[in-house]
């Protein structure tokens, strides 16, 4: 049963017979109450739905038993262990595995005794508290056993949904909730349930040799939001809205790290903007938890090589997290496969993916010199300079792509998002000139051109990502790239397709900023002397002949 049908049940019921249900569970119970509503109406039943406010399950459990109401309860893991709910982070355990199955047992024997009550458990994901995963896999299949010892039905632990969880405290998947509310009104009207059968959990084994070093991306990885093209202030980690999956995140990094994992990190930013964030307060992890972080715009590999070589530790010993799958594939050669580790952009796979990475860093204990590995390693990067040397070559995957950069002329209709580059792009920006429309369009009318360019490719569609905007001398005046697509050679595309034409720009209004370092990285490799602030120079021929490479990484196309 889907909403709108739920909604057209109710709307049109006439029944009269009012039967009293109270729903029982931690999180917010819409829209459970509409699908619960709606299929008691399947038996001609009106329901008089009762609830408890949310975070009150404990309470409730410790009131009396006097009252005949039929009770409904749909329960998680972190309703038996507060210390597995996933809102608050991944911390470390403030009691030991035995306490967290005997809490749950205390809260099963309320459950017990309640006469009018029907159970339903399902078995999500937990996050892993214990650094040692074996004891993990025992409190799991602990509490599965004590729910099955009380009666519970158990449900798909696809029923839970991370992502609702987070941002509503509604914790069940909008596919699942009819499904779920038929097996709640079957049980409370004593029909039969239809449950398929819950597999229980197998025992893993997981390595026993952690690894050292946890290599971390910050963009759209540790924080929301792109810190070149956001501002500071903009970027999101709280436990709220798009910021609470990298507060989850940034939570379980704090724990690795107490657990003496070293923690590192490498961004393509500038190093003041970093130290801002960094330095704010506002973040769960703070510059002292990392043994370096390394700010530029090299090779991310290249940073990845001398971090193993300052630490004196083999490749072997490093996990790499980043969402930009160019990133991924260039550390990859250096790395391995297994162990680059895509962040998640679902928020629903957050939990395996927490869970994956803490596969690589088990403990069976902690001692007194893992909580101190972080400082004592600090005192080796207390000056970090990047590495300059050159990456992995990404040719090979970046054929594998199959991108397609559409040129689109703007020069006289819907150049809205071109403005919107030229006035919000920092990193790859010529001159960082901010440009209203008027003065666009002034341009444009004098006999300048103004082109933008979108780009798709096996990843998805990246929208529109370029602006380029040429007076009527032929001289470029703005040229900015999204930082969403660096490293896919898409400015090294477009520009021998420019240079081609009759009536190619051969100069560009340069002006350094303090975030431009890509765009200068970009005229070095063009050939253009970088004397000063001004006019510079680029020779058609000799670009194409050095670049000509990256437009046959393109399928290019102009509408």
């Amino acid at each position: 049963m889907k909403f709108l049908e739920a909604n057209q049940i109710l709307q049109d019921f006439k029944g009269k017979e009012t039967i009293p249900i109270r729903l029982c569970m931690s999180g917010a119970h819409q829209p459970m109450e509409l699908f619960v509503k709606a299929e008691a109406a399947k038996h001609d039943k009106l329901l008089n739905l009762l609830s408890i406010p949310p975070g009150t399950l404990q309470q409730h459990l410790m009131t009396g038993l006097d009252g005949k109401d039929i009770e409904i309860y749909l329960l998680f893991p972190w309703d038996l262990c507060c210390e597995l709910d996933w809102r608050t982070g991944v911390n470390a355990p403030t009691v030991s595995p035995e306490g967290f199955l005997l809490e749950a047992s205390a809260l099963a024997n309320r459950l017990k005794i309640r006469k009018y009550a029907h159970l339903f458990y399902v078995p999500a994901s937990i996050p892993p508290v214990f650094p040692n995963l074996s004891v993990m896999t025992e409190i799991a299949t602990g509490l599965d056993k004590i729910m099955r010892g009380i009666g519970a039905h158990f449900l798909d632990p696809e029923v839970f949904d991370f992502g609702n969880f987070l941002n509503s405290s509604f914790p069940i998947s909008g596919r699942a909730v009819g499904e779920v509310a038929k097996y709640a009104i079957d049980a409370a009207f004593q029909c039969e349930i239809n449950i398929p059968p819950y597999v229980p959990r197998k025992a893993e084994v997981f390595n026993s040799e952690p690894g050292k070093v946890l290599v971390t991306d910050l963009d759209n990885t540790l924080w929301d939001g792109i810190l070149g093209e956001d501002e500071p202030g903009c970027i999101r980690f709280e436990p709220e809205g798009r910021g609470f999956k990298h507060f989850v995140y940034q939570t379980f990094l704090r724990k690795l790290k107490n657990e003496g994992t070293l923690l590192a990190a490498v961004t393509r930013n500038d190093p003041e903007d970093v130290d801002m964030v960094m330095a704010s307060d506002r973040m769960v992890l703070s510059q002292m938890d990392f043994v370096a972080v390394i700010a530029s715009y090299n090779a991310k590999s290249a940073q990845i090589r001398m971090l193993s070589e300052k630490l004196n530790l083999g490749s072997q010993e490093f996990i790499f997290v980043d969402d930009n799958p160019i990133d991924l594939a260039e550390v990859k050669p250096y790395l391995g496969a297994s162990r680059c580790i895509a962040f998640p952009e679902k928020d629903n796979q957050i939990p395996q993916f927490i869970n994956l990475i803490a596969e690589h860093f088990p403990r069976t204990k902690v001692t007194d010199e893992d909580k101190e590995r972080t400082l004592l390693y600090r005192q080796q990067f207390k000056i970090v300079a990047p590495n300059e040397d050159e990456g992995e070559d990404l040719t090979t995957f970046l054929k594998t792509l199959k991108m397609k950069l559409t040129i689109l002329d703007r020069s006289t209709v819907s150049y809205e998002r071109c403005i919107q580059l030229i006035n919000k792009t920092n990193q790859f920006n010529l001159n960082g000139c901010r440009l209203s429309e008027a003065q666009i369009a002034g341009i444009i009318n004098e006999g300048g051109c103004l082109y933008g360019a979108t780009l798709e490719d096996r990843t998805g569609n990246h929208g529109e990502i370029l602006a380029c905007l040429i007076n009527s001398q032929g001289i470029v005046e703005s040229f900015v790239l999204s930082c969403r697509v660096f490293e896919r050679q898409v400015e090294y595309g477009f520009t021998c397709w420019l240079l081609a034409k009759n009536n190619a720009p051969l100069r560009l209004m340069y002006q350094k900023t303090n975030r431009n370092e890509p765009i200068r990285r970009f005229l070095k490799n063009a050939g253009c002397e970088l004397g000063g602030n001004g006019l510079v120079s680029i020779d058609p021929k000799a670009f194409r002949r050095l670049h000509r490479h990256s437009l046959k990484l393109l399928k290019l196309r102009c509408t």
